[in-house]
């Protein structure tokens, strides 16, 4: 039997017994003394102290190893050569204690800041007790419920005066308060004097059961649409939104109020919920308190637009006709077709987009609602002289683009109806505005296509750029109407203009087959326009057909039309009628083959 050195008998390891080194001493990583002893002298040999339970490093528990638990590492981890991964309870514990006190210090820290905030909030509400949450919902209510009892849609002259108010507290550093008059939209009881201060944001004004963590919630629905809404904002003043800054320092707070607004409106939509109507009332009441302090015009603009929509959404039609007519007024009376001298890219960019939203609107109102338009053609000349100086932004802003479409779209169908009334001949020199028409239209389409095919590639779309394509689809399906209509005039006439309305018309089915069910709250009413053009050019084609395709064709692109026109109108308003249109035509005899 080979003898076994001390060596390998504390390692527990096959020993050779070779002399004066045996194999498993000598492959060993670190030097170690090779001797031979009885197992008698060996179990006689003085042992350590027996180990408490969990006193072992972990590298040794783990592999079951007889542990010395020397520091900074044990005989077994040295001997192996695993100095580094010889850990003990009690260091881990020392790390993750000293990081939970960090991070309860943090929370301390906020704690204390927090709580110092709601005092001195809660010291100024003392001084003039009044529930600002519950009048400003009474007064709210009451003026919603009367706006709803109102007459039919008509866009009246109104005294701006109503509006007239100061703002509520912003972030001020000392504790400053604030005269706030409530702002009324109907006869209502004299507004109340009470003093307000808010160093951290609608703490105590927010209705129940909104949080900040809602209002959070609100603005980033607003800042993901606010391309929508028209708006061309620099992202110093998207952060500062998105924080809900109302210093003022960055963004004017009625800007973060109408954020938290069409935010919560855009969010019940989506949602489909109806709980945050309170959350609504107060938020408008911030944006009118806020609006009459505002000094820039542009923001002023911006608010009367937002408000616009915001209204015509919630089908109160009087008060939308009120803020389109706030918004042409201003505009028109400040000049702001003439940027001042100087002014920065990212103020032109604004200035634009305002601009172009309160076209579209106008135009929106005159096609959708049938009102008289509010801006003077020495207004729209300048606009359009405006737009042209500019080209880098009006190639490349949203609300330029669909202003444009819609401005297309209501001078084709104004010219339509006028050369279908009148007859003109095709052979004077009256009708060079059709063909300059057909021409903008054409160019319009080719500054869209591009932009549209990039912001829908699928590969490298995130979602903005998708978001970004559902708003050029939508302004490449209006452009297209546009040039269809134009196109529909010589179609009993001329072949080649009766074939380019054909494609326009299934370019505009192709397009609306590749919207989702997602994308329809998205979308806008004037699409129901669009949609009724298209179903009336294809029943032309199925009752006095070109045989360029079979009618199964035109009975398929008239089904997607009609159950997209269906999808939109559970989505949004002020699609009733087109929907009827279309149903009216479609219920049509179809002609035998």
């Amino acid at each position: 039997m080979n003898k076994t050195c001390s060596a390998c008998r504390t390692r527990k390891v096959r020993c050779d017994g070779l002399t004066p080194t045996c194999s498993p001493c000598s492959k060993a990583r670190r030097p170690t003394q090779c001797e031979y002893t009885s197992a008698s002298s060996a179990s006689q040999a003085p042992k350590g102290p027996l180990l408490s339970k969990g006193a072992a490093c972990f590298p040794c528990r783990r592999k079951k190893k007889k542990c010395d638990a020397l520091r900074p590492a044990c005989s077994t981890c040295r001997v192996a050569g695993k100095d580094d991964e010889c850990e003990y309870d009690d260091t881990i514990n020392r790390d993750q204690l000293k990081e939970l006190q960090l991070h309860n210090q943090y929370l301390q820290d906020r704690v204390a800041a927090m709580e110092e905030a709601m005092a001195a909030t809660a010291s100024a509400s003392r001084e003039q007790p009044v529930n600002v949450s519950t009048y400003l919902e009474e007064q709210l209510l009451y003026a919603v419920n009367g706006v709803q009892e109102q007459a039919p849609f008509m866009f009246p002259q109104f005294d701006m005066g109503n509006f007239a108010a100061t703002p509520p507290p912003m972030a001020t550093s000392p504790i400053t308060p604030y005269p706030v008059q409530i702002p009324l939209h109907t006869a209502a009881p004299q507004p109340l004097q009470i003093q307000i201060s808010s160093p951290v944001m609608d703490i105590h004004h927010l209705s129940t059961p909104t949080t900040i963590q809602d209002l959070d919630l609100y603005r980033r629905t607003f800042i993901e649409h606010h391309g929508q809404l028209g708006l061309s904002l620099p992202a110093s003043k998207i952060h500062a939104i998105y924080d809900g800054d109302i210093s003022g320092r960055v963004v004017a707070p009625v800007l973060v109020y109408l954020a938290q607004l069409t935010g919560c409106c855009l969010w019940r939509k989506q949602n489909r919920a109806e709980a945050y109507l309170s959350t609504e009332s107060l938020q408008l009441a911030y944006v009118f308190q806020t609006l009459d302090s505002t000094e820039d015009l542009v923001v002023r603009l911006q608010v009367h637009t937002v408000l616009t929509f915001y209204f015509l959404v919630q089908l109160q039609m009087n008060e939308g006709g009120q803020q389109l007519t706030a918004a042409a007024d201003l505009a028109m009376a400040a000049k702001m077709q003439f940027p001042p001298h100087g002014s920065s890219q990212s103020d032109l960019e604004e200035r634009i987009g305002s601009l172009s939203q309160l076209v579209y609107l106008n135009k929106a109102a005159q096609i959708i609602l049938g009102a008289t338009t509010m801006l003077t053609p020495e207004f729209d000349h300048q606009y359009d002289q405006l737009i042209k100086s500019y080209p880098a932004i009006a190639k490349n802003n949203f609300a330029v683009l669909r202003a444009k479409s819609m401005t297309l779209l209501y001078n084709a169908r104004q010219l339509s109806g006028s050369l279908r009334t009148t007859g003109m001949d095709w052979s004077g020199d009256s009708t060079e505005g059709y063909w300059d028409m057909i021409t903008s239209a054409d160019q319009h389409m080719c500054t869209l296509k591009p932009l549209m095919l990039r912001a829908t590639y699928e590969k490298t779309s995130s979602s903005l750029m998708r978001r970004s394509g559902l708003n050029l689809k939508l302004c490449m399906i209006i452009s297209m109407t546009a040039a269809a209509e134009l196109h529909s005039i010589l179609m009993d006439t001329h072949l080649e203009s009766r074939q380019s309305c054909l494609d326009m018309v299934y370019s505009i089915v192709r397009l609306t087959s590749s919207l989702r069910d997602e994308d329809y709250i998205f979308l806008d009413p004037i699409l129901g326009t669009c949609w009724t053009m298209v179903i009336r050019v294809l029943h032309h084609e199925r009752t006095t057909p070109l045989q360029i395709c079979p009618p199964s064709d035109w009975d398929s692109a008239m089904t997607v039309v009609v159950s997209s026109a269906n999808k939109l109108g559970h989505e949004l308003p002020f699609m009733d009628s087109s929907i009827e249109t279309m149903r009216g035509v479609v219920s049509e005899t179809t002609p035998s083959p």
